[in-house]
């Protein structure tokens, strides 16, 4: 199982960007690399985006003077290609802030012969609780019961798309309570999101882990949601 991550460097600039960025992001993503009206936007995302790396935080934001560091991650060779030729394609653009696309690379993970995995992740989304009438965000609160249904489930839709079948019994997706969590407030567009972090505990073979690794954990994990930290 290969997992492609592609990394997108930018200039450095002293500009003090706001701790609330993912708008900006996922604006240069659909509207410069992809370009307006993709066929990845509203979809179910095979990938997953990281939050921008290589900072120091001040009082009103964050600040990239040494550069900064984005990465897109896919088991999927198609997006792989489409992300990277079009990330290509755009060195020299602007992503806000004065930084200013300088460079796009990729590396290519391998699982061959993993069975259980440990990861941290950014903030893992699970959407709305259903069985609730008003606003109640799915977090690690809810307990493993419904949180484990949940990353299941999402895993099994994005996996079917690639044409993986997997029996619910043959893996296991869930938090790892042994380590530091907490809940984490993101807002995507105007929309304000009460998520996860901490880290994820995956069993079974090295196709469910490497699947993992690439779509990130949980729902829109094309927004900056459930992306896997580096694998050691």
């Amino acid at each position: 199982m290969k997992v492609y991550t592609i990394k997108f460097y930018f200039y450095g600039s002293k500009q003090i960007v706001p701790f609330e960025y993912e708008n900006m992001l996922l604006g240069f993503l659909h509207n410069e690399i992809l370009g307006k009206d993709n066929h990845y936007h509203d979809s179910t995302s095979l990938y997953s985006t990281s939050p921008l790396f290589n900072s120091k935080k001040v009082d009103d934001g964050l600040v990239f003077e040494r550069g900064a560091i984005w990465k897109i991650r896919t088991p999927d060779i198609a997006t792989f290609r489409d992300f990277y030729l079009n990330g290509k394609n755009n060195i020299g653009k602007e992503l806000g802030y004065g930084l200013i696309l300088k460079t796009v690379e990729y590396e290519i993970n391998e699982f061959t012969d993993e069975k259980e995995f440990i990861i941290g992740t950014s903030p893992v989304y699970l959407g709305q609780n259903e069985n609730s009438s008003t606003p109640d965000h799915i977090t690690y609160k809810h307990g493993k019961d419904i949180t484990t249904a949940h990353l299941k489930r999402t895993f099994l839709t994005k996996a079917k798309k690639l044409g993986y079948e997997f029996k619910e019994n043959d893996f296991t997706i869930e938090f790892d309570l042994s380590y530091p969590i907490e809940t984490k407030l993101k807002k995507i567009g105007t929309t304000s999101n009460v998520a996860s972090q901490g880290r994820i505990r995956i069993t079974g073979g090295p196709d469910v882990i490497g699947l993992c690794y690439g779509f990130g954990i949980g729902v829109s994990t094309g927004c900056g949601f459930g992306f896997c930290y580096d694998k050691k």
